[in-house]
Formats: C-alpha cells, structure tokens, sequence
C-alpha cells in the first residue's frame, strides 16, 4: 500500500492474518509524517493469542489521537475478553454508518477482502477511495 498524501480523508485499515503487515507499514508512514485525520484499525483473529503486535497498537493509541485500534476474534475468546466478537464485515456497520468519506484499505485473504469490499461499499465507500491487498496461492509453473 502507498497512501496518497494529496488524499484528506478520514481512513479505516481492515486486516485479518498476516494481513496486517501491509496495514502496519501504511498507519505507520500516516502516523509519522503526522495525518491529521483519523486512522482507524480492525484487526481480525481467531483468538486472542492470533492479535500480534497489541502493544504497538496500544503505544500508537497512546501517542497518536487520532489512532483508534479495534482488534476482533472471531473464535475463542475467554471470559476476560472485552474487545469486539465476529467477523470483520458483519461489525463493520457498529462501526461506522458512513463510510462515503473514508479511505478504506483491506488486506488479508481473497475472501475477506471481498467481503470486506463489499460491507464497505454498502456503508457507502468509493470505489476509488478504497484500496485492496489480497494473498492468493501460488501454482507450480508446468514444465
């Protein structure tokens, strides 16, 4: 992902898995040439033991008011855990009503972006407003 510094939106980064690598690499170049808007992340896993890197997310929140980290399991969650329950689109709408003025970034697998995609567009998201890096598998080159 590259944002586009000539973009001024308010922005939401959705990751499940290993997709929150390129999410990372993106709220972190915002965060450091210091984006006014808000940045808001989802991340996704199964249990809470799945939600890596939750103390860069917490020091993020802590220095940056305009960071907000909202991480979900979609599995296990033990009686400790206060944080959101489900998958990612179906939250989406608790949320936000209105995403017509976001910039809307997405990794994770195939499926998710797709659904994550669509529970965007339906709240409203541009289409040229909302960014998508999906994994998909690699086939052996036939000989």
């Amino acid at each position: 992902f590259i944002g586009d510094p000539s973009v001024d939106t308010p922005v939401l980064c959705l990751a499940a898995g290993s997709g929150l690598a390129p999410i990372l690499a993106l709220s972190e170049a915002a965060l450091k040439r210091g984006y006014k808007q808000a940045v808001t992340l989802m991340f996704s896993g199964r249990e809470k033991a799945d939600l890596y890197d939750a103390g860069l997310m917490a020091w993020w929140q802590a220095k940056h008011r305009s960071f907000k980290y909202l991480p979900t399991l979609t599995q296990a969650a033990g009686p400790d855990w206060t944080g959101l329950r489900g998958r990612i689109p179906a939250l989406l709408p608790t949320v936000s009503k209105d995403l017509s003025g976001h910039s809307v970034f997405v990794a994770g697998s195939p499926s998710f972006v797709d659904d994550c995609v669509a529970a965007a567009k339906a709240l409203g998201a541009k289409p040229e407003l909302i960014h998508t890096e999906g994994y998909f598998a690699q086939s052996v080159a036939q000989r």
